[in-house]
């Protein structure tokens, strides 16, 4: 069967009356009523599940849907940043390590352990480090997504 041949509501005899629907022509619910929303272009009260409002035609369900995207992307920055507070702290702390090998090496060239603690201490701390890296990068990727 063609697309051609389907006799649906649009293509039967009374097409004009299914075409001649017009939005506008809906009643507004109750003030009070559960399924009653706002419009965000006109305040005037709608019905929750239509994509359109009934009095100026703005579409709400793309509103809807992009209030959705801003308030993602408001969370994924707030998510971003308390991860760098997080990873501050651990890189001053590998500098620290780094100067501390420094040190070791200046004041006590022989003595292996220090080294070892300094090394690894520093590779604790990485292993700190590479889950942040790694949720901070997947967040920013996120929020490129959604821009």
């Amino acid at each position: 069967m063609k697309p051609s041949d389907n006799k649906g509501i649009f293509n039967s005899p009374h097409a004009h009356i299914a075409n001649s629907f017009n939005v506008y022509q809906q009643r507004p619910p109750p003030a009070d009523h559960p399924n009653a929303i706002t419009c965000g272009q006109c305040d005037g009260l709608t019905w929750r599940m239509t994509d359109r409002c009934i009095h100026c035609n703005f579409d709400i369900a793309a509103d809807a849907q992009e209030q959705q995207r801003l308030e993602r992307l408001e969370q994924l920055r707030f998510d971003q940043q308390r991860l760098k507070g997080k990873l501050l702290p651990l890189l001053i702390l590998m500098l620290a390590c780094a100067i501390g090998i420094a040190l070791a090496a200046f004041l006590a060239p022989q003595s292996p352990f220090i080294y070892w603690a300094v090394i690894g201490i520093m590779l604790v701390l990485a292993a700190f480090i590479k889950p942040l890296a790694d949720q901070m990068e997947s967040t920013r990727n996120q929020i490129r997504a959604l821009q």
